[in-house]
């Protein structure tokens, strides 16, 4: 059947959720809005060029607030994505389902060896996934009869492995997306069995892998075991070869292996890859970056540009080819989601689709902030559930555990965390700073707490007010350790939104010859007119005490006089200031002094005045 088109679809869930049905009026519909009292209709529905449907409520509401009163999604305003094709024959898919049986996505496995996932819309199979879509263990149902029942589980590293377990009449299971995408739900999942068999691919990353599904079981079942393929890599080619389940080799089990151990990787087995980047080489992936600046200079507004640029996939600020369309995840401790990030991202061109806000954590006793690096692990759940490829942190400082102390290199270890957490997401974290408050000459330093955080981050950036224009804002590479040489520095500016000019905009301009270092730089402050003025008195007045300091210094080492006695002798025929006579001192050339023995058994300072040199008499050499 014909996938439902997203404009009928809006139009029957508004006719739905308010009983009565949208009038045609031109080339768009006039419906009755169901996010507040709306006795005549006042919500426009359009559907734009590109088939995506155009919300607008004359009252005001706002568009999430529509959809979430007509139990309508965000994806449902867009038609959807064709189905990849298969090249090579028919493809094979795996469902994914909840503990009833539902199903809640499907794995396509093609005859390619690729893998994407796909939900159903309407009657048909679109490919990806709606953000915020559960992902559980695959096989669901069985696995948690399994727990009640005490047989032993088999945990694999993919589909294809479940079901020849489950043919060997074993009970199997493994989390979508294959290695290093295990969630802490999924171990939930398995909690009270008796045994588990964690079967790992054999090579690097499915031994890690298991290890992670391993100890993150650990105190939730009773007992748990590593065990590998006897022959072949997997447990499809052991049991291919004619072996049984319970010819797999363990490995390690909960009385065999320590507690604690050290990870040793042999040279020879890591894998060589070049490093990606979301913008090069600016933003590279799998890293941590740091943005330092003072408030109001414009650094968050910059991210939202470039996390707006992401979900779109345009080209970079440079001109560069884009990453994308992918999705961004963000924490903006600092500003409301709904006044300000959301529209300084409509006022970008984000594709809010693809924008998803972290506001806090939840347990059984309610809402608690989000804090680094105890929640590491449920950011690194949502962002490997979105398959983000950015997350910005905004500011940092916020986020931090308040018994972190941030002026020690004892910061490095939630920092730690967030590599850690980036790498295995395959995202670029992108945290931000303010500068600290002593002046610097150099940008390395400039950013709040140790110095132990910006070693931490493969690259950062400095954003600060260009020199000599202050409505002119600079990026500028401060650290770049990934790159052979720091990119040219980019000016910027933040323009006023036109459909509101209280929401601020990038508006990227050309390349400048400037460093982060002489951004730091303290600019020196530009006298006013009264100021050059008193400027201009003082320096009359030091030229005056410096002629009567000339005056009455004597000339010739015989006629010398005591420096306290000149002192008082200017300062009395002056009648300035102690200070000013000290400056049109140091002014004065004076002969070699020395110290002589006062009466009062004190010692003073001899001084005089050189006697001018002879005047040099010149030959006249004219004709």
């Amino acid at each position: 059947m014909a996938a439902v088109a997203p404009i009928d679809r809006v139009l029957a869930a508004l006719e739905a959720a308010t009983g009565f049905p949208a009038r045609r009026a031109g080339d768009a519909w006039s419906a009755r809005c169901p996010a507040h009292e709306d006795r005549s209709p006042s919500l426009s529905v359009r559907q734009g060029d590109d088939d995506k449907v155009v919300l607008h409520c004359f009252a005001g509401c706002s568009v999430n607030d529509v959809l979430a009163a007509a139990r309508l999604e965000m994806t449902d305003l867009f038609p959807p994505r064709p189905e990849r094709p298969s090249p090579n024959g028919k493809p094979v898919y795996y469902d994914y389902t909840d503990e009833k049986g539902d199903v809640l996505f499907r794995v396509v496995r093609g005859p390619d060896k690729k893998f994407w996932q796909q939900r159903r819309v309407g009657d048909s199979w679109v490919n990806g996934l709606a953000p915020g879509t559960r992902r559980p263990l695959y096989r669901l149902p069985e696995v948690l009869k399994a727990v009640n029942d005490g047989q032993t589980i088999f945990v694999v590293e993919g589909e294809k492995d479940v079901e020849a377990v489950r043919a060997a009449g074993g009970v199997a299971t493994c989390n979508p997306m294959g290695a290093g995408k295990w969630q802490r739900g999924h171990a939930d999942s398995l909690r009270g069995a008796s045994r588990v068999v964690v079967v790992a691919d054999k090579d690097e990353p499915g031994r890690a892998h298991a290890r992670t599904v391993a100890e993150s079981l650990s105190g939730r079942v009773d007992q748990v075991v590593i065990a590998e393929a006897k022959v072949g890599k997997d447990a499809a080619d052991h049991l291919g070869a004619g072996l049984r389940l319970e010819d797999l080799e363990v490995t390690a089990g909960e009385s065999e292996a320590p507690a604690r151990r050290l990870i040793v990787q042999d040279g020879n087995e890591v894998r060589r890859r070049k490093v990606s980047y979301l913008w090069k080489p600016w933003l590279p992936r799998r890293k941590l970056v740091m943005v330092d600046g003072d408030p109001e200079v414009g650094k968050s507004t910059l991210c939202l540009d470039l996390a707006a640029r992401i979900t779109r996939g345009r080209e970079m600020p440079d001109g560069s080819a884009g990453a994308g369309p992918a999705h961004v995840v963000l924490l903006c401790g600092e500003d409301d989601a709904d006044d300000t990030i959301a529209p300084r991202l409509d006022a970008a061109g984000a594709d809010d689709r693809f924008i998803h806000f972290v506001h806090a954590t939840e347990d059984p006793s309610g809402e608690c902030p989000v804090t680094i690096p105890q929640d590491v692990d449920l950011l690194e759940e949502a962002v490997g559930r979105y398959g983000a490829v950015l997350v910005v942190v905004d500011v940092l400082s916020e986020y931090l555990d308040g018994r972190v102390d941030t002026n020690s290199q004892g910061v490095r270890r939630p920092l730690a965390a967030l590599r850690t957490m980036a790498r295995r997401t395959d995202s670029a974290v992108l945290c931000l700073r303010h500068l600290r408050k002593e002046a610097t000459d150099k940008a390395i330093y400039a950013g709040g707490g140790s110095i132990g955080i910006i070693a931490a981050a493969r690259a950062g950036w400095l954003v600060g007010f260009h020199p000599e224009d202050s409505s002119v804002r600079v990026l500028a590479a401060g650290k770049m350790n990934l790159a052979n040489g720091k990119p040219p520095s980019l000016m910027f500016s933040t323009r006023p939104w036109p459909e509101d000019p209280d929401i601020g905009y990038v508006e990227w301009g050309a390349a400048v010859d400037l460093t982060a270092n002489q951004l730091v730089q303290p600019a020196a402050p530009v006298p006013t007119g009264e100021q050059q003025e008193e400027n201009e008195e003082k320096r009359r007045l030091v030229d005056r005490v410096k002629e009567a300091i000339e005056t009455f210094l004597p000339v010739g080492r015989d006629n010398a006089i005591l420096s306290n006695e000149l002192r008082e002798q200017v300062l009395a025929a002056t009648r300035c200031s102690p200070r000013t006579y000290d400056s049109a001192h140091t002014r004065v050339t004076f002969g070699q002094a020395w110290r002589v023995d006062l009466p009062d058994g004190t010692r003073g300072m001899k001084v005089w005045r050189p006697e001018p040199p002879p005047a040099v008499e010149t030959q006249d050499r004219r004709p």
